[in-house]
């Protein structure tokens, strides 16, 4: 960034923080801590020893995913998935993990060597079970996934990696549509709300914020803590009874498109509205990102993923290039003395 700079280039070095997800809650019930406030104090740890390295980056761009001015456009992008075909509730059969009281991800499990599979995070059993989950269609991309690799500048094992997740040696997809639910409270909220004969009506006032609760633990009915939250759940609009989705998104909604919320973001902390005119016109002068620097734990993951959102966002018009990420160098990783 500072090579960068000297040379006379306009240089964007932002930072954030991806806050949602399964460990900060896991440590809030644990703990007894609210999720938000030990979050909130984390990052400024994490800031404060950030900036004392002497790092160039511009905190007037910094994010939060779980700022509700941040998760607002992600439950927009959502929406418009949902509207355009990709998002539905399917019947599908789940890895769920009890002690987690929640769906895992494929890559969120590992198994062992009598076969059996547990959670990456606390090693908690997970069995296969059927249930109504959010599914993104991601396989309606797949051959643009694959596909588009070629003009991009990453390391081959990288592309490699990408290739073989998307397609086998023989062509049967090995891509699966992506489960988007989770039964959890520390997520963004789906923007959504089912009717008494189970007709989805789609929330259009955003950001739907996630209520204040101090009770987080699995609800143990299957959904997440928020269908504890009566007050919340039911509401009435035009004399129907409504009642809110409870399932709340992975931690990967906010990751996947994060990188564009760093030139939506101003300097007085709000930020555009992705579909405007203006934040197009920012995109024009700053997309794709220059140099990624990243580990290969993202590979088939969050890379992944950002390549989806960023592909049905540039069929909507919203972006104005086919791929997020130009160049990525993946740096080393810092391994513990068991080689993990």
């Amino acid at each position: 960034a500072r090579y960068k700079r000297l040379k006379g280039f306009d240089v964007l070095h932002p930072i954030g923080w991806d806050a949602f997800g399964l460990p900060a809650e896991q440590y809030a019930i644990k703990t007894g801590n609210h999720p938000n406030e030990f979050t909130l104090k984390n990052i400024d740890n994490f800031r404060r020893q950030l900036k004392s390295l002497g790092f160039s980056y511009d905190y007037d761009k910094e994010v939060n995913t779980t700022d509700p001015k941040f998760y607002k456009q992600t439950q927009w992008i959502f929406t418009k998935m949902y509207e355009k075909g990709l998002a539905e509730i399917q019947d599908v059969e789940v890895n769920w993990c009890e002690g987690l009281g929640t769906v895992l991800a494929n890559e969120e499990i590992l198994e062992l060597e009598d076969g059996s599979k547990v959670s990456e995070r606390g090693e908690f059993p997970v069995i296969r079970k059927p249930m109504r989950q959010w599914v993104l269609k991601i396989t309606e991309y797949a051959e643009e996934l694959f596909a588009d690799l070629e003009g991009l500048d990453w390391p081959s094992s990288l592309v490699s990696l990408q290739k073989n997740w998307i397609k086998n040696e023989d062509g049967s997809l090995h891509l699966r549509d992506w489960i988007f639910s989770r039964q959890r409270y520390w997520g963004e909220p789906f923007p959504f709300a089912f009717d008494e004969d189970g007709k989805i009506k789609v929330i259009k006032e955003l950001p739907l914020l996630l209520p204040e609760m101090s009770e987080i633990k699995p609800s143990g009915t299957g959904e997440s803590p928020l269908a504890n939250n009566k007050e919340w759940l039911f509401f009435e609009e035009d004399g129907k009874k409504y009642r809110r989705e409870t399932n709340t998104m992975p931690q990967w909604a906010g990751s996947s498109w994060y990188y564009l919320a760093y030139i939506l973001k101003n300097d007085d902390g709000t930020y555009l509205d992705i579909d405007s005119k203006e934040a197009y016109e920012r995109f024009e002068k700053w997309l794709p990102v220059d140099m990624y620097i990243g580990g290969q734990e993202h590979a088939v993951l969050h890379l992944l993923y950002a390549r989806f959102w960023h592909k049905v966002l540039f069929d909507l018009k919203v972006v104005p290039t086919k791929e997020p990420f130009q160049k990525i160098i993946n740096q080393g990783m810092i391994l513990g003395t068991d080689n993990q």
